[in-house]
């Protein structure tokens, strides 16, 4: 309780630094809006009071605008607060003002932090020594997988990277500055009218015709021997680590789908299956436990104690649930009268919700004809258990009772 006290004192310091100046009572204009700074994440030091904290400056003050609404991270930059000694925020270390830093997690021991640098034109990792305040920069570009932008730490030594080819820029970053580039030359094609200038997704025998990006690389990273080893390479979606760090489970998109007749197709309607491979971090060695499946993304969720590995399958008839356990093995959950729901956010289908309670995976699920949706948990000896009318956010249930929040 200590801790967090001076967890809260310290972020209300932050609060107030950034609360210091006193506004006008006048209207509010376009360049209020511009000048608005802000907070990202704070991130509590393991073993001590220490916090970093991400301050996003004036919108209007990057050093360009590359990235769409992603140029906001060019004006991000990284503080520490030491809550044991209220004080104004200091520089974590020394920063460019051309440009955006953030951090990307602690290692379990709290020696090391691994900080991101994104400039216009390339974006990189480094690690932070809090033993000496030095930063040592990686010799590679980082990618941002959409599922876990985050490199993993494995010990305090050993991290999982996923990194671009060719020092190209993460494909969350690149898609402006490619939209920037290469719109003058595709209206230039369609000006006389003769020749198309859209994007084109391909049906039946040219279902494979369709943007495809380049491969991401998997590495292993040794900052202790300064060895990093390429695990493996694909177009690299998501990363989740079992708890006892024996196991990643990898998605990644791979094959190609047709487009469903019966829906509006747009630039985001996916274009490719997602493939789940499990990789084993004390072998080395990399299986598909489920090779018929189409993963789908936002669902990579292990039990508490490593064991076994949830996901969800697209199938023609709707979502199927499978449970991968330490043999890996893909066996489907038996759901019963039930479904999962399949939420519709800005008109793309999201995944559905599940996670753990203990050892039973608990979904978000309704029955046919009804539209009141509850969680459900599957049990393997008594089969679907409605747990109540509580149709929220799922909260906490990894090995602990379930915990729920309205979503109004």
């Amino acid at each position: 309780m200590k801790r967090w006290r001076s967890v809260r004192a310290g972020c209300a310091i932050a609060l107030l630094w950034l609360l210091a100046e006193v506004v006008d009572a006048r209207p509010y204009t376009v360049d209020d809006l511009l000048g608005l700074e802000a907070y990202g994440r704070a991130l509590p030091r393991p073993g001590s009071e220490q916090i970093v904290l991400e301050k996003l400056g004036r919108y209007d003050s990057a050093a360009a605008y590359p990235f769409g609404w992603f140029s906001r991270r060019l004006t991000s930059h990284l503080y520490l607060i030491d809550a044991s000694h209220p004080a104004p925020p200091v520089r974590l270390f020394p920063q460019s003002r051309k440009a955006g830093y953030w951090a990307a997690g602690f290692s379990p021991d709290g020696q090391r932090l691994a900080i991101v640098r994104l400039d216009r034109d390339a974006c990189r990792l480094g690690i932070f020594d809090a033993r000496n305040h030095s930063v040592r920069w990686l010799p590679f570009s980082l990618d941002l997988p959409k599922g876990h932008p985050d490199p993993i730490w494995l010990d305090n030594h050993r991290l999982l990277v996923v990194a671009t080819g060719a020092d190209s820029l993460p494909d969350i970053l690149g898609y402006s500055r490619q939209a920037i580039r290469e719109l003058p030359a595709l209206w230039a094609r369609a000006l006389d009218g003769r020749e198309p200038s859209g994007t084109v997704i391909g049906a039946g025998r040219w279902a494979g015709i369709h943007a495809r990006r380049p491969p991401s690389t998997l590495l292993l990273v040794d900052l202790d021997s300064g060895n990093n080893r390429r695990v493996l390479s694909g177009d690299i979606q998501d990363i989740a680590l079992s708890a006892d760090h024996r196991q990643a489970a990898l998605l990644l998109s791979d094959g190609d789908r047709e487009p469903d007749p019966d829906r509006m197709v747009t630039p985001v309607t996916p274009s490719q299956d997602h493939r789940l491979l499990l990789l084993s971090l004390e072998t080395g060695r990399v299986r598909s436990p489920c090779p018929q499946c189409d993963v789908k993304p936002d669902l990579l969720a292990w039990s508490s104690d490593g064991a076994d590995l949830l996901i969800a399958a697209a199938q023609q008839t709707g979502t199927t649930f499978y449970r991968i356990n330490a043999g890996q093995t893909a066996r489907s959950l038996d759901l019963g009268p039930w479904g999962a729901v399949e939420p519709i956010v800005a008109g793309s289908e999201q995944s559905p919700r599940a996670a753990w309670m203990g050892d039973r995976p608990i979904i978000l699920a309704h029955t046919a004809g009804e539209e009141a949706a509850q969680w459900i948990a599957i049990d393997p000896s008594s089969g679907p258990i409605p747990l109540g009318d509580q149709p929220g956010r799922l909260l906490n249930a990894n090995g602990k009772p379930a915990l729920f929040a309205s979503d109004g």
